[in-house]
C-alpha cells in the first residue's frame, strides 16, 4: 500500500493523517510539517489509524518531526497507532511521544 500524507486543521491545529506502510523510502513527515512550522502552526497531531507498519526508517522521521517542532516551541503527539505499531512506538520511543486514542484528547494536549 503506498504511503500518503494528508493535512486537515481543527480548532488550529494541524492534524496529518497518514496512511500506508511507514517505511524506507515513503516517509515524508518531517518536510511537510516543517513547511507548517514555517506558517507558524505550533500544535500536531500524528494520526497513525491508516499505517499498517512501522520500521525504524518511518520512526527516525516521526522523531526528526517531533524535534523539529519542539524546536520551535510547539507540541506534536500521536493518535491512534494500531497494535503493532503501537508496540513498537513503546518499545523504542515510549519516553518520547504522547499516544492518544481520541482525537479530542490529542487536540487538546498540544493547545
Amino acid at each position: 500500500m503506498k504511503f500518503t500524507i494528508t493535512t486537515r486543521e481543527a480548532d488550529g491545529i494541524t492534524i496529518f493523517d497518514l496512511s500506508g506502510r511507514m517505511s524506507f523510502p515513503d516517509p515524508h513527515v518531517q518536510k511537510v510539517l516543517v513547511e507548517r512550522i514555517k506558517e507558524g502552526r505550533k500544535g500536531f497531531v500524528i494520526n497513525l489509524v491508516g499505517v499498517s507498519y512501522l520500521d525504524s526508517y518511518g520512526l527516525h522521521d516521526l522523531v526528526s518531526a517531533f524535534s523539529a517542532v519542539k524546536a520551535a516551541g510547539g507540541g506534536l503527539v500521536l493518535l491512534q497507532p494500531n497494535r503493532n505499531v503501537r508496540k513498537t512506538i513503546e518499545i523504542t520511543m515510549k519516553n518520547v511521544f504522547e499516544i492518544f486514542d481520541d482525537e479530542a484528547a490529542a487536540i487538546e494536549a498540544v493547545r
